[in-house]
Formats: C-alpha cells, sequence, structure tokens
C-alpha cells in the first residue's frame, strides 16, 4: 500500500499537522510507503479536517482477465442508515458527515494514463469566472477522453486542485453533474492549493481549477 497525504494549514498550520501526520504513520510502521506530502488549505467535506489521505493497493495473487471493470467497494451496509443523498452515516445516535470515501477496484486488462486539465490546457487564455472555468475544464475532459477511445466511465480518480474554494465550491461540486449529465461516482478529492501553488494560464490568467485525472483505456 502506498499513501498519498494531503496536509491543511488551518489549525495549527500545515507544519504542526505535517508533523503530526508523519508520527502517526511511524507509530503504524508506515513511514516508508508515503509517496508524499502535500500543503493544502480547506476541505470540501468540511473546512476543519486537517488530513485527508489517498490509498492504492494492489491485490497480491490477483491477476488481469478479460473482464475490464471498475468495481465500488463502500461500507455502507455497515450502519445504520445512510441519507439519502449519501452525505449522513448514522449509528445509533450518532451521525457522521461523510465519514470516508468509498474505495474503487481497477480489474482485467488495459492501460492507466494519467494527465491534469485546467481552463488553459492548449489556450493563450482562459476565462476569469472560476465557474466558467470549471464548465471549460469539464467540456475538455470529455475531449480528451474521447480522443484516448475513452469516456466518463472510464475516470478512476479526479483530483481537484481548487484556488479559492469557498468562491467556487458550488461550481466544483456541481457542474459535471447539473450541466453535463455526469453523475458516476468515483475516487475523488477536492483540494484547495495554497498561495505558493500557482498554475496559472501563459497570458498570467489566474487558474481557478486544475484536474488530475487518472482513467483506465479500453482494450
Amino acid at each position: 500500500t502506498l499513501f498519498v497525504n494531503w496536509v491543511s494549514r488551518n489549525g495549527e498550520g500545515f507544519e504542526a499537522n505535517a508533523a503530526a501526520t508523519a508520527d502517526t504513520f511511524a507509530e503504524a510502521g508506515l513511514e516508508d510507503r508515503v509517496l508524499g506530502v502535500f500543503e493544502v488549505g480547506g476541505n470540501v467535506s468540511d473546512r476543519r479536517f486537517l488530513l485527508e489521505t489517498f490509498a492504492m493497493l494492489g491485490l497480491v495473487g490477483s491477476s488481469p482477465d478479460g473482464a475490464s471493470c471498475i468495481t465500488r467497494v463502500d461500507l455502507t451496509s455497515q450502519f445504520d442508515a445512510v441519507s439519502p443523498d449519501g452525505s449522513i452515516y448514522t449509528v445509533g445516535e450518532k451521525e457522521f458527515f461523510m465519514p470516508y470515501v468509498p474505495g474503487y477496484v481497477v480489474s482485467g486488462e488495459g492501460s492507466l494514463v494519467l494527465f491534469s486539465l485546467t481552463a488553459a490546457s492548449g489556450e493563450r487564455s482562459a476565462p476569469a469566472d472560476g465557474a466558467a472555468q470549471v464548465r471549460l475544464v469539464v467540456e475538455k475532459l470529455q475531449r480528451v477522453l474521447a480522443e484516448l477511445g475513452a469516456t466518463f466511465d472510464d475516470v478512476v480518480l479526479l483530483w481537484n486542485r481548487c484556488a479559492e474554494l469557498d468562491a467556487i465550491e458550488e461550481a466544483v461540486l456541481m457542474t459535471r453533474a447539473r450541466d453535463f449529465g455526469l453523475t458516476r461516482p468515483l475516487a475523488e478529492a477536492v483540494l484547495e492549493i495554497v498561495d505558493k501553488d500557482p498554475n496559472p494560464a501563459p497570458d498570467g490568467t489566474a487558474s481557478c481549477i486544475e484536474y488530475i485525472v487518472v482513467a483506465k483505456l479500453p482494450r
């Protein structure tokens, strides 16, 4: 198993939060399994969350067969109740807001492709409006997938790297489903970048969002 840790600068600050994260992984004997630790701002689920961890693992003894698929692995059956929108999980009299993100198993023959997109990808500039940038990034994602012979159903993972999350959170969360009908769940994170991590367009227009995408190419 390998881990990527996104550590917030909120609370007591990035350095303190990163040190606490490192100590916890060391106590578990997992320090050599951490690929990287990256500073972020707010978390889309709850600004009080100070750590988001992404885990990747291979299934020992497994081998690809002819059936290529992406399977969601969920734990909803372990809870007493889950709200219709999937945000509130209940155990006894206690309610938990989005306590975890489901896992996904990628199986079958095929290749994984990794790429990133902003509204300015292939362009000299981009719209200044954050919501317009989100729509353009989704359009470009669909075009890239089509050129690869894939669709949104073949996306395994998507990281949304956002500037000023408070300003564009609604657009980031709703645009794909509302404007494009892309509602399939996938492994996804919404991460607020920090000031030292800019990604402007060539003409200097600030990028409000960047997609980092992993897709499984059909054979």
